[in-house]
């Protein structure tokens, strides 16, 4: 990611009462990375309130906007998960958009000016130690430091449940003829044997895991880029010379007949 320019979509969670702030960046925002970060950002504060506001985002949004937003399915079973439920402030309401959208001008002209990552995960690591560093500074305007405050706010919030289960996407890929399965434009190695089979494959945070029914068959380091790019484990490919055609190993011979039969010799 050095000297490259990369576009970034920014997530952020900001706590109504402290200002407690948690932001991370990904290539591209779905309904899995949006999944990946609220499950990050309710770890980060160590529980969860009783609403989620958005900014009418098509991600959570089936449908209607504000009070009437209605979310998609999958997400309002995803909060069900820590106990809280998504709302929509109305369009127009500056007061809940600046809270929602206020921090993303602060974190493009700070957080990311002059600054350059070895990739993915390192702009996230130092997004969330720079969320440490601000979150302790000492703000006038709410007389104290936004971790001072969180606090009081902390005992309000939800705990998390007892396990939290990896989010992940379920996809079903065939590999193809050169043994690979293609996510997101990334080709990932599976066993040569496996060539032509449909198999399960989970995209998480950070790995690829593929399945061959209940048997995990691979796993790979998630990888965002350069597109078009193979990612291959050495073992998921045959030894030099293992593979020869039948005819290498057994030639056919001449048939020969019998010149009593008054068959022509051979």
């Amino acid at each position: 990611m050095k000297g490259v320019l990369v576009e970034v979509e920014t997530a952020s969670l900001v706590l109504c009462y402290s200002r407690m702030l948690y932001f991370q960046m990904y290539p591209r925002f779905r309904r899995f990375e949006c999944k990946v970060f609220l499950t990050d950002a309710l770890g980060y504060f160590g529980g969860a309130a009783d609403r989620c506001m958005i900014d009418n985002t098509h991600v959570v949004v089936l449908k209607g906007t504000g009070k009437d937003m209605v979310p998609v399915p999958e997400m309002t079973v995803f909060g069900q998960r820590f106990g809280f439920t998504f709302a929509a402030h109305e369009v127009g309401d500056a007061n809940r958009s600046a809270r929602v959208e206020g921090p993303f001008n602060w974190i493009e002209n700070n957080f990311l000016n002059n600054r350059d990552f070895d990739d993915w995960e390192h702009l996230n690591r130092e997004a969330a130690a720079w969320c440490d560093k601000v979150n302790a500074i000492h703000s006038s305007k709410l007389h104290g430091s936004r971790r001072e405050l969180f606090a009081v706010e902390q005992t309000r919030l939800k705990p998390l449940p007892i396990f939290v289960p990896e989010v992940y996407q379920l996809l079903h890929r065939f590999v193809d003829v050169e043994g690979y399965v293609r996510i997101n434009r990334i080709r990932y190695s599976a066993p040569y044997q496996l060539i032509g089979r449909l198999l399960e494959v989970r995209e998480l945070k950070d790995r690829v895991d593929v399945y061959d029914g209940p048997r995990l068959v691979a796993t790979h380091r998630r990888v965002h880029g350069p597109l078009d790019i193979r990612v291959t484990d050495p073992a998921h490919r045959p030894e030099r010379g293992r593979l020869k055609p039948a005819a290498d190993h057994h030639p056919k011979k001449p048939r020969s007949f019998p010149a009593s039969r008054g068959f022509p010799p051979t």
